[in-house]
């Protein structure tokens, strides 16, 4: 026993001269002795000292209904016992409760051997309670070292997941066609499948170069913006003004983890912005980059290349000569008809006619075009109709094409001042007329009698709040 780490032992017996002589031999083996006269000190005395050892007479152990057993600290086996008796007292020791104690000590003439037989288990006790408390101790730290773990493997999860689903979106659109009409649609797709991602929009320059507005994307992901005027001219692209303009657009309540994409086309200064909220921060700034050369790039592919008005002018037949043809190709062909009156009667209550007719005939004139097949037709007929011949065929799948185009054109970006939701019904659509000149001139003529009944009819407007 190391003699600088004395354990202290409390006695309570109610023989003075016994007390004495075990006291003696406890303090010969290195132990301090503290004596108490009765029950409630000997209580106080283990309540706020907690000594090493309590060695109690077997008479003193209760005092009327209230007993050591009911100590905390002896009923845990935090203070082990040692209980004193004598032959007459010998009977009230099997009367006592389970506790934990290192043993009994008999009166006797010479307590050498039974207190050195305490010692040494008191000793073991000590050293068992000692690697358990260091134990404890250990199991407190490998707790802390887990939790530190896993709040690391959260953080790799949580990282992982934006990688891999960084990667998928940047994949997705690698591979997707280089065609205007995919890109918003495309877009669309591979951010609501991309977990990292809570929200985002696409905000582009309008056609104005003084505007910006978002883009009217499908999903629960995309967030609405609505156009703003920029109170200056971006010749070059969205200006430094502008492109913090579409921060605060987007921001809601001073967000400020928004991840910020600049989209270039043929400008020195991006052409659109992608604004991200991501679903955890993510400082690997070159990993957006990389997203940021991508989406850039599809958008280049997509929009680069368009036909100007000039180039659609050479293949789009005047009236009069696609009347002719649809007289002469009746039977072999089968005519396809889409009505724009709903643009009109949109852009006359709502926005007084402030559209881009031209920019926006010459961008849904390319798209249909992209696919019309050798041998065909188109004619427009004004800025409400557009009429295209097709071989018997080739008609389902281009007809299949022109609807599809139609419910993906971006008509959003040619109206200077409005905020209607395209994306919420499916805007225009064509119908199949007759092959033949009268089919075309009932179509113009009687317009609002067949509008009532047909597919073309406009939809009810609605504004968003």
């Amino acid at each position: 026993m190391n003699k600088e780490h004395k354990s202290e032992i409390v006695f309570l017996i109610a023989e003075a001269a016994e007390t004495e002589a075990m006291g003696q031999e406890f303090v010969k083996l290195g132990h301090r002795v503290i004596v108490e006269k009765n029950f409630d000190s000997a209580w106080r005395r283990l309540t706020e000292q907690t000594p090493e050892l309590f060695v109690v007479d077997v008479v003193s152990f209760s005092q009327g209904k209230q007993n050591f057993s009911t100590h905390p600290l002896v009923a845990k086996g935090v203070v082990p016992l040692v209980v004193y008796y004598n032959q007459s007292t010998r009977p009230i020791v099997h009367t006592l409760p389970a506790l934990f104690t290192l043993g009994e000590i008999e009166r006797s003439p010479n307590y050498n051997s039974m207190i050195k037989r305490i010692h040494a288990r008191l000793e073991a006790f000590q050293i068992k309670d000692h690697k358990i408390l260091e134990k404890n101790i250990l199991i407190k730290k490998l707790e802390e070292m887990n939790s530190d773990l896993f709040a690391k493997i959260a953080d790799y999860t949580s990282e992982k997941t934006l990688l891999d689903g960084l990667t998928k979106c940047c994949q997705y659109l690698i591979s997707a066609k280089n065609e205007a009409q995919n890109f918003y649609e495309s877009l669309a797709s591979a951010f609501e499948n991309f977990e990292g991602v809570s929200s985002y929009s696409l905000i582009e320059l309008g056609l104005d170069k003084s505007s910006l507005f978002g883009a009217q994307l499908a999903g629960k992901k995309c967030r609405s913006v609505n156009r703003l005027a920029i109170a200056q001219v971006c010749n070059h692209g969205l200006s430094p003004f502008a492109q913090q303009m579409a921060i605060q657009a987007y921001s809601i309540n001073g967000e400020s983890d928004i991840i910020s994409l600049s989209i270039y086309l043929n400008q020195p200064n991006p052409q659109a912005m992608l604004l991200i909220t991501p679903v955890a921060k993510f400082d690997r700034q070159f990993v957006w980059e990389i997203l940021e050369d991508v989406i850039s790039n599809y958008y280049w592919r997509c929009f680069s290349s368009s036909q100007t008005a000039s180039t659609l002018k050479e293949d789009n037949l005047n009236p009069a000569e696609f009347m002719d043809k649809v007289e002469r190709d009746s039977g072999l062909s089968r005519l396809i008809e889409v009505n724009l009156t709903s643009l009109l009667l949109l852009a006359m209550d709502k926005s007084n006619g402030d559209v881009v007719w031209t920019q926006l005939q010459t961008d849904l004139l390319t798209r249909l075009k992209s696919n019309l097949p050798v041998g065909a037709n188109f004619s427009t007929f004004g800025i409400d109709k557009i009429y295209f011949s097709v071989e018997r065929a080739e008609f389902d799948s281009y007809y299949a094409f022109v609807q599809s185009t139609l419910a993906k054109f971006p008509y959003w970006k040619y109206f200077s001042k409005l905020d209607f939701n395209f994306s919420k019904s499916s805007f225009l659509e064509a119908k199949e007329l007759h092959c033949n000149q009268r089919a075309v001139l009932l179509s113009r003529l009687h317009q609002s009698e067949l509008m009532g009944s047909s597919p073309t009819s406009p939809p009810s407007f609605e504004l968003e709040n």
